[in-house]
């Protein structure tokens, strides 16, 4: 099996390139300092949820939702 690169070297190269960016990007200012301003909570039918309806309908996620400042 041939290698597309001139050497193997070069192939290090470019791995250890892409992984240093992959790292950067994903390391980014931009990407620690993210805030929301809203809670999303896909909901299903099911006994899976029921958790969900039961702290919803007890307004637990509103009271926690104040607490962490996400609702004004």
């Amino acid at each position: 099996m041939t290698m597309p690169y001139a050497s193997t070297s070069q192939a290090l190269q470019r791995v250890a390139a892409a992984m240093t960016m992959g790292i950067a990007l994903a390391l980014s200012p931009a990407a620690l300092r993210a805030e929301v301003s809203e809670l999303r909570i896909g909901v299903q039918f099911g006994l899976g949820y029921l958790p969900v309806y039961v702290a919803r309908e007890a307004g637990l996620l509103d009271k926690r939702m104040r607490e962490a400042g996400l609702v004004s």
